[in-house]
Formats: C-alpha cells, structure tokens, sequence
C-alpha cells in the first residue's frame, strides 16, 4: 500500500530542485520519504523509491 501524496515527502535530487528552484531536467528515479517500509514503484517511464523517515538526516526528522 503506498503513502497518499500528501504524506510523502521528497528526497534527493527531487528535494534538491524543489528546494533551490532549479529548472532542471528531471531524474528518471524520484526519492520519497514517508512511514512505512522500503518499496519501489517502477513504470516505463520512471520509478518511485520510497524510503521510511529513518533515512532522513537526524534533523530533518521532526
């Protein structure tokens, strides 16, 4: 079961262009921090890795 939109956060090079606003080529891999367990969601034209909020930095968790 994945996370609703809302309750995911982005992570990696997807957190990175969101975060400065860089108008960039996308990645064909998005990185997603939420509650859970560890999956990964592929389609032909890209995949979702979703990671649980331990993977983020120690400060990010709150």
């Amino acid at each position: 079961m994945t996370a609703p939109q809302d309750a995911r956060r982005p992570a990696g090079y997807l957190r990175l262009r969101q975060q400065h606003g860089l108008n960039c080529l996308p990645h064909h891999v998005e990185s997603f921090v939420t509650q859970g367990t560890r999956q990964t969601h592929s389609t032909p034209e890209k995949t979702e890795e979703i990671y649980p909020k331990s993977y983020l930095p120690r400060q990010a968790r709150c």
